[in-house]
């Protein structure tokens, strides 16, 4: 889905605050909230910014964020997932071996914690990742965000990614708030609202 794998179907969402108007302050913001630059391993999720042409272009300080009006650039979301019953084997194993080790015939509290911690880093560090990327393009004229992907976790994302790096507000707009955004006769409105069943 995207620009980049040819189609053209993006979900709109709205922000409150202002965007940066200098190309140099979005590339120094864009750069510090940067994938790489709040990369940590040893989290289960991980996401940042990214160029629209990523992994071509790692930099923003070498990749084109510009197109015309518009500012367009990327999201990656690395999300790595523990199997259960893999981390019982695993958290198992690594009991014996401290048992036998330490000559212990039962672990205390603070054992049974350190294993699990160690063995959850061990799982994580070896686990490729199931990776997304969201193509993003700012309108800064209408203060929309438009993005080639939304669920809830990329929602999420979006919008604690966009608070940390530009101190905005992002929304998604309700159907009616679009409606409104898009008529000059209002009443057209009232009559929508009366034929639904349900509000919205």
């Amino acid at each position: 889905m995207g620009i980049l794998k040819g189609n053209l179907s993006f979900f709109k969402l709205k922000y409150e605050g202002s965007f940066p108007n200098l190309l140099t302050e979005v590339i120094d913001r864009l750069s510090n909230f940067s994938f790489d630059n709040i990369y940590d391993e040893l989290k289960y999720i991980n996401y940042g910014f990214v160029p629209f042409n990523y992994p071509e272009f790692e930099s923003f300080e070498s990749a084109e964020i510009t197109f015309g009006e518009y500012f367009v650039f990327s999201i990656r979301i690395d999300e790595k997932k523990v199997n259960n019953n893999f981390f019982l084997i695993e958290f198992e194993k690594a009991k014996k071996q401290l048992k036998q080790e330490s000559g212990k015939n039962k672990l205390n509290k603070s054992d049974i914690e350190f294993l699990k911690s160690s063995v959850t880093k061990k799982i994580l560090k070896d686990t490729p990742p199931s990776t997304n990327i969201i193509e993003i393009i700012i309108d800064i004229n209408h203060s929309s965000i438009f993005a080639s992907k939304l669920n809830s976790k990329v929602l999420d994302t979006i919008t604690h990614l966009f608070n940390a790096a530009f101190d905005l507000n992002v929304y998604r707009e309700t159907l009616l708030e679009t409606i409104k955004a898009n008529i000059d006769d209002l009443t057209i409105l009232d009559d929508l609202i009366n034929t639904l069943p349900t509000s919205i």
